[in-house]
């Protein structure tokens, strides 16, 4: 069995005076076969998201940014994580296998925006998210 991974594609900017467009592509569709769960949410400058990993679920992450943030994760338990800084506009998938932790951090002073997709619904008696921190909390 191949170990869990985070996989991320930063998304060409299509867009024009209206502006940003990004085309998303079908490999994420493909990654998650199915699509049983979405939710929108933002990040304030300072804060985190996720420290934590799905054992059941994939995951998609949509990152929408004008300003910096960061990409934390691993390769499952007892594996060092990764780090990726990313700054300026754009749009970023981020493709996370069931047992890779995962962390995105504001580290720029506006907004951050995230799109989650899931193949697994969510359920609140039994979530299927587990902590482990990647990014300390501020």
């Amino acid at each position: 069995m191949s170990q869990p991974d985070v996989r991320f594609t930063i998304l060409e900017n299509s867009g024009d005076q209206r502006g940003l467009s990004f085309q998303t592509g079908q490999q994420w569709i493909d990654f998650l076969g199915k699509l049983d769960d979405a939710h929108i949410a933002t990040i304030l400058p300072g804060a985190i998201r996720g420290n934590h990993y799905h054992l059941q679920r994939r995951e998609v992450i949509a990152v929408l940014f004008n300003d910096e943030w960061q990409l934390a994760w691993d390769r499952g338990f007892d594996t060092a994580a990764s780090v990726k800084q990313f700054s300026g506009a754009g749009a970023v998938l981020v493709e996370v296998d069931p047992g890779a932790s995962h962390a995105v951090a504001n580290t720029g002073t506006t907004l951050l925006w995230i799109i989650g997709l899931s193949n697994g619904a969510w359920d609140p008696s039994a979530p299927d998210a587990y902590p482990r921190i990647l990014l300390p909390r501020p």
